[in-house]
């Protein structure tokens, strides 16, 4: 009877062990959006299993093709949505309208101590008026992590947001 009890009570004592709520991360997002007069209309899209909050990497070394996770860490919001207050914020001041598609944001391993973060992205231009298609462009950018974890992939995919910014508002002052 007593073993039955002094189990009882480790499972008891086991099962309410309270967890800890995952980290949440944004893009580094302070400010608010630049001047509003000119901000493009900016859409961003990606596909299903980049519209969540899971921060994702692959161990490619290990097995390229398999996704994983982090257990202890998410997005605020969905990758195509921080890329999108991203642009805002940056003032991406250009009287057009982008379409932009998230193709890919995530965290490879190259070893177990190294990683790189990649942001792949394909954008259409259009006429702000009109919606007649200016051009179109693919960015895709790649950072080596300073520490292979999801302190890592996070402060990488963010720097990367921050340098597509900037080439996608050079490359449409080049459009202008």
């Amino acid at each position: 009877m007593k073993y039955g009890l002094c189990i009882s009570l480790l499972f008891v004592s086991a099962c309410s062990k309270t967890v800890a709520p995952p980290a949440l991360h944004d893009l580094g997002l302070t400010g608010k959006p630049g001047d509003t007069a000119n901000v493009a209309v900016i859409s961003v899209t990606a596909p299903g299993w980049l519209n969540d909050y899971l921060i994702r990497y692959r161990l490619a070394y290990q097995s390229a093709s398999q996704v994983r996770a982090y257990n202890l860490d998410r997005w605020l919001a969905p990758p195509p949505e921080l890329l999108r207050q991203r642009l805002l914020v940056d003032g991406v001041n250009h009287n057009f309208a982008l379409e932009i598609e998230l193709l890919e944001f995530e965290q490879f391993f190259n070893s177990p101590n190294h990683a790189v973060a990649s942001l792949r992205l394909l954008i259409r231009v259009y006429g702000a008026g009109d919606q007649k298609l200016i051009a179109s462009r693919q960015f895709a950018l790649k950072k080596t992590c300073l520490s292979p974890d999801a302190k890592g992939a996070v402060a990488a995919l963010a720097d990367l947001v921050k340098q597509a910014s900037s080439q996608i508002d050079h490359w449409l002052v080049a459009l202008e």
